[in-house]
């Protein structure tokens, strides 16, 4: 299930069943919800749910049985305050690592959606680019060769690749400007 109203699991989130409740564990954050020993059992009817995606104006009635919906209700408030549970649209190939590790996986998505704007250095450098982008699933548009390595853009975010002899770098994403200047700067370092 998927919009703009549904809450889901993180991807990846594993659950330990724990004398006094249940440990979660995500790729961002961890936790132990205690509640005894019949936790285990609520999270094992209620993960299924949240992996496959609930609307969010069911949360508070996933159950007509009280003490359930009760439980219910704090183990969801603690997933919020873990950050557990997220609004997602992510699909294709690279929904999953969304899922589990974006702050904001909607927004992510979308980001990606647009075109990532290849301006080339060397072949070869282009070249893996773009196949590693379109085994994520996320479209290219190459643009004329640069000669001092590839800038990758989407919207308003820049990433810089440089092959330099045996040496390599990737700058951290940010506005075009500061990534260019920032290449320039590892550059000199370097040679």
């Amino acid at each position: 299930m998927t919009g703009p109203d549904v809450l889901r699991l993180r991807a990846g989130v594993a659950a330990t069943p724990m004398p006094t409740g249940v440990h979660l564990r995500g790729w961002r954050s961890s936790m132990t919800i205690d509640g005894g020993r019949s936790l285990w059992q609520v999270w094992r009817w209620l993960a299924p749910q949240l992996s496959a995606g609930v609307a969010a104006d069911r949360l508070g009635a996933l159950t007509d049985r009280a003490e359930l919906q009760r439980a219910v209700d704090a183990v969801v408030e603690q997933l919020h305050a873990a950050d557990l549970l997220v609004p997602t649209r992510a699909d294709g190939p690279a929904a999953p690592w969304l899922d589990a590790a974006a702050p904001d996986p909607r927004g992510a998505q979308a980001v990606l959606a647009a075109p990532i704007t290849i301006t080339g250095g060397p072949a070869e450098l282009v070249s893996r680019v773009a196949v590693a982008a379109a085994a994520c699933g996320l479209p290219t548009r190459p643009r004329p060769a640069r000669p001092d390595g590839v800038l990758l853009t989407v919207g308003r975010v820049a990433i810089v690749a440089r092959a330099l002899g045996d040496v390599g770098l990737v700058t951290p994403a940010g506005a075009r400007d500061r990534v260019t200047a920032l290449a320039e700067e590892a550059t000199r370092r370097i040679t």
